[in-house]
């Protein structure tokens, strides 16, 4: 579906709704909690062991800086800094997709490439984000040199892990809430959100690479062999189980959400909200 739109989504309206709304509860039980302590302790009162571990959290953003720096050079040695002088042809996309995202020339994140130990797919290329660069798996990478590359699931995939950015997504003082949600089993419902707010912008700026990036995650090395039809047939079919419910919300993927949610904005446009269980 093609983007006529021609106003750009704020940050806000590129959110998925759940990720607003966790964000916004995050934020008002973590400031409640800590005028609470506040106030037991201004009447000499003893304070809960468990909020010691929210009001921790409030002293995340002031040591932010030193945390992304430390895992900065964490990462380094065991990337390559992808540049004019390395790697080029993939310099270049990445810089083009930046670009059209609307970052400034000289605010594009760095972008790094790790060992991917033979993964080449969507949902497995999650990359490391932090502030300034994002990493992305070598097997990923290496589809701009493959026989008959496709770029529009690279391009999609580059286009995610910058919507993490530009949606502050890895912002230090959002760290305060970690705390309270993991207390609350909603950090993993907050990872899931910020998936499809990012394939949201994603969509919004590649729509006509959604089909791509669908087809690296069904087919894989089968090109066209696999049956995308009845791919989707399966989804619909077991989407509605109990069990796999309950297996999805154990861990952070999302799997056949996400990929039928993109099949979705084909038609409907990026503006839509997945399911996050």
């Amino acid at each position: 579906m093609v983007n006529n739109n021609k106003t750009i989504p704020s940050i806000k309206e590129f959110r998925h709704k759940a990720e607003r709304r966790l964000l916004i509860l995050g934020y008002t039980l973590t400031i409640i909690v800590a005028l609470l302590c506040f106030l037991v302790v201004y009447v000499g009162g003893e304070l809960k062991t468990w909020t010691f571990l929210i009001l921790a959290g409030l002293l995340v953003p002031i040591f932010g800086s030193f945390i992304v720096k430390l895992m900065y050079y964490k990462n380094l040695t065991g990337t390559i800094n992808i540049n004019e002088e390395q790697l080029p042809e993939l310099y270049k996309l990445y810089k083009d997709i930046a670009l059209k995202m609307d970052f400034e020339e000289e605010a594009i994140p760095l972008l790094y490439v790790v060992n991917g130990y033979g993964i080449k797919n969507f949902l497995a290329s999650k990359s490391v984000f932090y502030q300034k660069y994002i990493i992305i798996k070598s097997d990923v990478a290496n589809i701009i040199y493959d026989e008959n590359p496709n770029i529009g699931a690279l391009r999609f995939i580059l286009a995610h892990h910058l919507a993490y950015i530009k949606c502050n997504h890895s912002d230090t003082k959002k760290m305060m809430i970690y705390p309270i949600m993991q207390m609350l089993f909603l950090n993993k419902s907050l990872s899931r959100a910020e998936q499809y707010t990012a394939d949201r912008v994603a969509c919004y700026y590649f729509p006509h690479d959604i089909d791509a990036v669908i087809d690296l995650h069904i087919t894989a090395n089968f090109s066209d062999k696999v049956n995308k039809d009845a791919y989707f047939r399966d989804i619909e079919k077991y989407q509605n189980n109990s069990f796999l419910k309950f297996t999805n919300s154990s861990k952070n993927g999302l799997a056949y959400q996400r990929i039928k949610t993109l099949k979705d904005a084909q038609t409907k446009g990026w503006n839509i909200h997945g399911e996050i269980y």
